[in-house]
């Protein structure tokens, strides 16, 4: 059976490094990997994600890649602001929607540098995400519907309107 394989990995997205943990099964299976991101909920990083989720385990066991990326904290806050990982869902959240984050840009390079480095299915990119990254999912479907081929985001809301792509992925909300 194959085992997971998690490393942590960088993209710079506007002068910002930013990271994510990238789960590949090994042995890998022939031909092109789906790829699967998956966003922490607000205050926590990937890695917290990616142990409550067992979404690395499932990559092992099914034969896809998985990324955790980490969202984004107020350098220059105090108390919780300075550590609680967020991300621009539109209207909400926290730090990286202050802030005027770009989650897209690094959503992007994200999907990019992936592509670039593992045999990635570019047809079977799909989104999830937990409360505020499920946000980030729905506007991931709703700005970027031509990037992935499905989302599936658990316990959150659309924080972008209008939301109306022409060639929608699916969705499963949950």
């Amino acid at each position: 059976p194959a085992r997971a394989v998690t490393t942590r990995r960088e993209v710079e997205v506007g002068g910002v490094r930013r990271s994510f943990l990238l789960t590949v099964p090994d042995p890998a299976p022939a031909g092109p990997i789906p790829l699967v991101v998956a966003f922490h909920g607000g205050f926590g990083p990937g890695d917290q994600f990616r142990t409550t989720s067992h979404l690395d385990d499932q990559a092992a066991a099914r034969g896809f890649i998985v990324a955790f990326p980490d969202g984004t904290v107020d350098a220059d806050g105090e108390g919780i602001l300075a550590v609680a990982r967020t991300w621009n869902a539109g209207s909400c959240c926290g730090p990286a929607r202050y802030l005027e984050v770009d989650d897209l840009a690094f959503f992007d390079a994200l999907v990019a540098d992936v592509a670039r480095t593992d045999d990635v299915d570019a047809d079977h990119v799909l989104v999830t995400g937990h409360s505020n990254g499920a946000m980030l999912a729905f506007r991931v479907a709703c700005e970027r519907p031509e990037a992935v081929a499905a989302v599936a985001p658990v316990a959150g809301s659309v924080e972008v309107l209008p939301c109306a792509p022409v060639q929608p992925p699916s969705v499963l909300a949950i």
